[in-house]
């Protein structure tokens, strides 16, 4: 099964939104750790 270029190119698209979301996640995690951290022992 040979992947045609319009298919490498949406999979590389939907590679670099999912990074996006990913390291935005991983943004909101660690600010919610951080204010909640902040609160405890604040």
């Amino acid at each position: 099964m040979a992947l045609r270029a319009d298919d490498l190119i949406d999979r590389r698209r939907l590679r670099r939104k999912l990074t996006f979301w990913r390291v935005v996640a991983i943004g909101i995690v660690a600010l919610g750790v951080i204010a909640l951290s902040t609160w405890f022992y604040g």
